[in-house]
């Protein structure tokens, strides 16, 4: 049988392991590595088509923006001190092809349709069972005899309670259900198929999964994502939300959602001190290396001396760190490989022009979702507007946690990219060429 003959099997299991990765986009890393197969079968089946599958393979223009950010965060990290982690660290750009691949392998709006399904209600799933999980902690010292007001005060620092099975822990669990929230919003304000009980049930299932992650920067990102959307289709229900909000916040004064958002202000909790220390630091990095930051050389690491032997290099958040945070107790002895915030740290890393890069490219992808929602499609209305969420979900999560620093939270924003750019080419009447 000649090769060719495997292109529409190749092609069917492309598909299938979309629907795939879009039902397993929550879980652990190694689950989502499935994705990897769906890339090698589309690129073999394209190629098998012969010059129209070939023709499929070519990039949406906008990538050449990203193509030019890994030029130049390569040329950074072999410039950087560390340079061999440096280099190995600037594999995690190279996740953005996940959109590459998935915006050219959609198929038709049928295949768009079955993905979005099952990223919605399977990630509804996960969230449910790590919220049902995280849940019974709680009830389980109740019983144990552990009184009431010491479970809710315990609560806001226990971290064995937070929702995470199943995951990569609470944080990656907290940002990817933080996005998939803001994607499914504009979906259900566009088009109403997405309204159902069933979608409306999914995304209670995923708000509770948010919640009891207790991850504070996911909900500001939410929030923010959730805040546009309002502000910009029902401005009236902006101003309701807001109210909501604010009634909820003296309604639930002392509870440990509240608590848990009181220690993000207090400096007199470790974790907050550490995150202003790192802010220092990083600004420190910036003023003295603007051009080109200093690669990922955060941490400090060993190299080989001249003598052959061992030498340790001190890493640059601590040769940065105030007076004030090296006599701190609590934190004067850690060391961090990031700095917990996208702009601080990609500045630092990378340096103004890296940041200004990654930054154009998200623009050219919100200009692009803009072009979506001035359409006439619901359902593609619905795409442009959620990735216009997704992103000031993202970036606003990003002022508080280094998000790209995540391959798993990464894999995931690629994949809902990817979505937009398929929702793109179907609107433009382009069927995969392969």
């Amino acid at each position: 049988m000649p090769l060719k003959n495997f292109e529409p099997r190749l092609r069917n299991f492309t598909q299938g392991v979309l629907v795939l990765f879009a039902a397993v986009t929550l879980l652990s890393i190694a689950m989502q590595n499935v994705i990897y197969l769906g890339l090698a079968s589309w690129l073999l089946s394209s190629l098998l088509a012969g010059p129209r599958g070939r023709g499929g393979l070519k990039p949406a223009p906008l990538f050449l923006v990203w193509g030019l950010f890994l030029a130049w965060a390569l040329v950074v990290s072999l410039h950087a001190e560390n340079a061999s982690h440096s280099v190995f660290t600037w594999r995690r750009w190279l996740l953005a092809v996940i959109a590459w691949f998935v915006g050219g392998a959609v198929e038709d709006r049928g295949w768009l349709e079955r993905i979005l399904k099952s990223l919605l209600l399977f990630s509804a799933l996960w969230c449910l069972g790590a919220f049902i999980q995280s849940i019974a902690k709680p009830i389980l010292a109740w019983q144990a005899g552990l009184a009431p007001a010491d479970i809710l005060r315990a609560w806001a620092g226990n971290q064995g309670w937070r929702a995470h099975s199943g995951s990569g822990g609470y944080m990656i669990l907290g940002t990817g259900s933080m996005m998939l929230l803001a994607f499914w919003a504009g979906l259900a304000l566009e088009d109403r198929a997405w309204r159902r009980p069933i979608y409306l049930w999914g995304a209670v299932a995923m708000g509770l999964g948010l919640l009891f992650t207790q991850t504070r920067s996911a909900w500001l990102g939410l929030a923010a994502g959730w805040g546009l959307l309002l502000a910009w289709r029902k401005p009236r229900w902006a101003l309701g939300a807001l109210a909501v909000v604010l009634l909820a916040g003296l309604a639930l004064k002392g509870s440990p959602i509240m608590a848990r958002l009181h220690q993000g202000v207090d400096m007199g909790h470790f974790a907050t001190r550490e995150r202003v220390y790192m802010a220092q630091a990083g600004v420190g990095i910036i003023k003295d290396h603007p051009l080109m930051g200093v690669g990922d050389s955060m941490e400090s690491w060993d190299t080989p001396g001249p003598d052959g032997k061992s030498v340790h290099m001190e890493g640059y958040y601590r040769r940065y760190m105030s007076d004030q945070a090296r006599h701190d107790p609590e934190v004067g002895n850690n060391e961090q490989g990031h700095l917990h915030d996208n702009f601080i740290m990609l500045t630092a890393m990378l340096g103004v022009p890296g940041l200004l890069l990654v930054l154009a490219f998200f623009a050219a992808l919100v200009w692009t979702a803009l072009g979506l929602v001035r359409g006439a499609d619901p359902l593609a209305r619905g795409i442009g507007l959620g990735y216009i969420a997704v992103v000031a979900a993202w970036w606003t999560n990003g002022v508080f946690e280094f998000n790209f620093c995540s391959a798993q939270s990464s894999a995931t924003l690629w994949f809902l990219t990817g979505l937009l750019l398929a929702a793109v080419r179907l609107a433009k009447g382009k069927t995969t060429p392969a």
